[in-house]
């Protein structure tokens, strides 16, 4: 399973927020099931306007957005967390608003510490191995 352009909290989102963002947020105990079943969490690119305590990644935040990443990797593992930036769907609340952005994201992830095994695995490796699994059962 790709539970993709969401994030990992404590506590699940809402399904009636009036906002929409929090529909997105998965809880850590399902982020942490579905990485028992070899499954993939991908991050999306969401920037807020006014950070807030739930998803702290602003507009234009490639650092904080990398952070979010490092934090669920943290939380999952690297072959349980990719890249998911929703750049076509975020619009002006992106915080990662071009593919060539990425490439600060990946470099941010590196100098946070994560390896060179782990970044490929973040940045494509992991979406790969899902794939190739499902497809080779259909």
């Amino acid at each position: 399973m790709v539970w993709s352009h969401g994030w990992v909290d404590a506590q699940p989102g809402s399904f009636d927020d009036r906002l929409g963002w929090l529909r997105r947020l998965l809880s850590l105990a399902t982020a942490r099931e579905i990485a028992r079943a070899g499954g993939v969490v991908g991050i999306w690119g969401l920037g807020l306007s006014r950070r807030g305590q739930r998803w702290d990644v602003g507009r234009d935040d490639a650092q904080g957005y990398a952070r979010a990443v490092l934090a669920t990797v943290g939380q999952l593992g690297t072959a349980h967390v990719a890249l998911g930036t929703d750049l076509a769907g975020v619009g002006e609340s992106a915080s990662v608003r071009s593919y060539g952005d990425v490439r600060r994201v990946l470099q941010a992830l590196r100098e946070g510490g994560l390896g060179e095994t782990g970044l490929a695995q973040v940045s494509h490796l992991n979406h790969a191995r899902v794939m190739k699994a499902a497809l080779a059962r259909a």
